[in-house]
């Protein structure tokens, strides 16, 4: 009730802070993080005192342009940051420098607490963002436990898109699949052709067992290790569950991306028809398909 009437006493903005925003809004979309500072600036002359709704756009077009500086100056600005605020700001951080942006990210989650403004989701994956481009993925895969274990915000689809894909860059191949599985499993997260994409390339990045070596080598240097030598080395430990996973996985792939994203050239003339009649080819997958299929047959 009192957020009701906490809404209902709001004044309404004016049709030239309307205008304001939206022009503000404009250049964020555009990247124009210089005409949006400059607009804000020159409010006041146009008689519209910039409130947040203009200072959140000016952050955004700041975080958008790579001028993190700037954002968090004009977040500091404020007298009451609202969540949209400290959300862009912290997207902003993705172009600062490793040892500045992941303390800066973490600490404005606190400070979000401390206002009494719960991060949401969006936050959260920001943050993320920045600790994963920062390669703290550690880090990452904490803040990433704390909102699993709350579930308030709960991982989103994205959430599990960017660590998946942080995952995948550092070589942990194995953790980026359990979290497709728990991205599957959940209501929260759906995964899409972003999620099953990280993940394929998560899975070429597993180590493969080197080639066997050459028996005459062996036997030049140490008949006696004859035996040994042409015994090819033990392969690559890789639980057949995951294989099957892989394989399910580049299905799925392949059935969630849309036709044309896969055949950009398929034929749609009538005197084609013929051709648009085959069967397109299946698309490409990686090798280690291939070993699933071999090794679960």
């Amino acid at each position: 009730m009192l957020a009701a009437w906490a809404v209902a006493l709001t004044p309404r903005p004016s049709a030239a802070e309307k205008a304001a925003g939206q022009r503000l809004a404009a250049h964020a979309r555009a990247r124009r993080w210089e005409d949006a500072l400059a607009l804000l600036r020159r409010l006041p002359e146009h008689g519209v005192a910039a409130n947040t709704v203009h200072y959140n756009a000016a952050i955004h077009a700041c975080a958008r342009g790579g001028k993190w500086r700037a954002a968090l100056a004009l977040l500091a600005e404020l007298a009451a940051p609202d969540e949209v605020s400290f959300t862009s700001a912290i997207a902003a951080l993705t172009s600062a420098p490793a040892a500045v942006g992941v303390g800066e990210a973490e600490a404005m989650l606190s400070q979000m607490r401390a206002r009494g403004l719960p991060p949401s989701t969006a936050a959260h994956n920001a943050a993320l963002r920045v600790l994963s481009g920062a390669g703290e993925t550690a880090r990452a895969m904490e803040l990433l436990a704390a909102m699993r274990a709350v579930r308030e915000p709960p991982p989103d689809t994205i959430t599990y898109n960017a660590m998946i894909a942080a995952l995948g860059k550092v070589g942990q191949w194995e953790a980026a699949l359990r979290l497709l599985e728990e991205a599957e499993a959940s209501a929260d997260a759906r995964p899409d052709v972003v999620t099953y994409t990280s993940c394929m390339a998560a899975a070429r990045r597993r180590p493969l067992a080197p080639p066997p070596p050459s028996p005459s080598a062996h036997l030049a240097v140490c008949p006696l290790r004859a035996h040994a030598s042409t015994s090819p080395p033990p392969p690559s430990p890789l639980h057949p569950r995951l294989l099957r996973r892989h394989l399910d996985l580049s299905s799925s792939f392949s059935s969630a991306s849309p036709s044309t994203a896969l055949h950009p050239h398929r034929p749609t003339s009538r005197s084609s028809s013929t051709a648009s009649l085959r069967p397109p080819p299946p698309p490409r997958l990686h090798h280690l398909s291939t070993t699933a299929a071999v090794c679960l047959s």
